[in-house]
């Protein structure tokens, strides 16, 4: 009877030590928030652990160019728009930055796409940090992306290096670690999170995102453009209170709120007072690790 009661207790404790551990979405925060090299994650969980970063000396980058818009200024001799669009696009050329980390309980690769280089707490008053390896060039191409999001289209240079640094990714993964088809999930903050939201779209996969501008008419023209599935991928976005930034576009997916807000009281236009003061305090990756319980991984508080 004991010997039975024993060999039970050991099988049990072998199911428990051999089931995968899932991400949870307080993780994808932090991998979010780490991927800015801010300092501000100390220490990830021991089974997270960074496996490679993008090299941008490996990636031949093309220049996010609308041809129509340049052929159309050409031909009126419009050269006051078009010579500053295409310094704008050329110097701006690049600049993308990813970092991959593995679950190593759960096969599981997460992509973690960078944001926006800019750092809130100067609007705040507060000291600035920002990126140890941030450049003219990188904050020029931020700009861009985000006017280019911001109007609707696909920030194709962008997207494409994160195509590019997620293959590389996958096969070095599974020829180091002998494991065939790791789960892929993509993340990322702001401009990062449109960049793992349509990563994941095109890879019929899934993304977590944090505090995005909201990608749906991004997604209607990138599905046009690649024939892919419309439910054939899984996004989940969570946000603090409606911003300038979260209210830029209808979201995908699905959305929680971390934070209580009166929803009679918003102003649905992104250049709206109350928008733009709820973007400086509350759209950074800080605050959003912030409403997350580090012990259980969820967050403290979130609604639909």
């Amino acid at each position: 009877m004991i010997k039975n009661i024993f060999l039970l207790f050991a099988l049990t404790c072998l199911i428990a030590c051999s089931t995968s551990k899932k991400t949870s979405p307080y993780e994808f925060a932090l991998m979010s928030a780490d991927v800015y090299d801010s300092d501000l994650v100390e220490e990830l969980p021991t089974h997270l652990k960074p496996f490679k970063d993008f090299d941008k000396n490996d990636f031949n980058s093309p220049l996010n160019i609308d041809l129509g818009k340049v052929i159309d200024w050409a031909e009126n001799k419009d050269w006051e728009q078009l010579a500053p669009y295409l310094a704008i696009k050329a110097f701006g050329k690049g600049g993308y930055f990813g970092r991959a980390y593995i679950n190593t309980k759960s096969n599981q690769i997460i992509i973690a796409h960078r944001g926006t280089d800019i750092d809130f707490n100067v609007l705040k008053g507060k000291e600035i940090q920002l990126s140890s390896n941030i450049s003219l060039r990188d904050l020029l191409r931020d700009i861009d992306d985000n006017y280019d999001i911001f109007k609707g289209e696909i920030p194709y240079q962008q997207l494409a290096a994160a195509k590019y640094f997620t293959e590389v990714v996958k096969l070095e993964y599974e020829e180091k670690y002998d494991q065939k088809n790791p789960v892929i999930i993509h993340t990322g903050h702001s401009l990062g999170a449109v960049l793992a939201e349509l990563s994941a779209v095109e890879k019929n996969g899934k993304a977590v995102t944090f505090e995005s501008p909201g990608s749906s008419p991004l997604i209607e023209k990138f599905l046009t453009n690649q024939n892919i599935e419309k439910n054939s991928f899984k996004i989940i976005t969570y946000n603090n209170v409606p911003n300038s930034v979260n209210l830029t576009h209808a979201p995908a997916g699905k959305v929680y709120y971390l934070m209580d807000f009166d929803q009679s009281k918003i102003n649905e236009d992104p250049f709206s007072e109350e928008a733009i003061q709820a973007t400086i305090e509350n759209h950074g990756i800080e605050t959003i690790l912030k409403q997350f319980d580090p012990k259980t991984g969820k967050p403290k508080k979130s609604k639909k």
